[in-house]
């Protein structure tokens, strides 16, 4: 048997008049400009149930830097652990709240701009420039043996220093 709305002499209607369609592109809802460039937000994330605060240990990156998706970008130092917060879009750093500064959970520390203009933005720093990306532990024990990390050569993953890059170095 066929449907009601099919069965001869039946109709269905449809009003129209609450939905507004449009045949331009810029007035349709489901539009999107990919030309524009978008911003996103850096917030603190929930870090745990009891804490409500965090120091920013380091930046990984530098302001103006391009960063890729779930790149870390910047260490976070609690009551109870360090962390590393990564990037959650790609496209250009742009830092708001500096190093040492103590945040909230939700508070904007970055921004991350995408898109065209993100593309063409100028470094403001030269690559030999930046300081080397350090493990936790590993700034606790070069703060403790007094080294420059900028003097250890990397071994860890991505270009690193480990701890046990800093025991060798300041051995021999």
């Amino acid at each position: 048997m066929l449907p009601p709305a099919r069965r001869r002499g039946h109709t269905r209607s449809i009003d129209r008049s609450a939905t507004r369609y449009s045949t331009r592109r810029s007035e349709s809802p489901w539009h999107e400009r990919r030309s524009r460039s978008m911003s996103v937000e850096v917030s603190i994330p929930e870090l745990g149930e009891s804490i409500t605060e965090a120091v920013i240990a380091a930046w990984l990156k530098s302001d103006r830097d391009v960063v890729a998706v779930d790149e870390p970008i910047c260490e976070l130092e609690t009551d109870k652990a360090n962390t590393e917060m990564p990037a959650p879009a790609s496209g250009v750093l742009q830092i708001v709240k500096a190093e040492g500064e103590t945040v909230q959970v939700g508070d904007v520390i970055a921004r991350i701009e995408e898109g065209s203009r993100a593309a063409v933005a100028p470094r403001a720093v030269t690559p030999g420039a930046r300081s080397p990306r350090i493990a936790p532990a590993a700034r606790r024990v070069a703060e403790e043996l007094g080294i420059d990390p900028a003097e250890v050569s990397p071994t860890g993953a991505g270009d690193r220093v480990t701890k046990q890059d800093l025991l060798i170095h300041a051995k021999g």
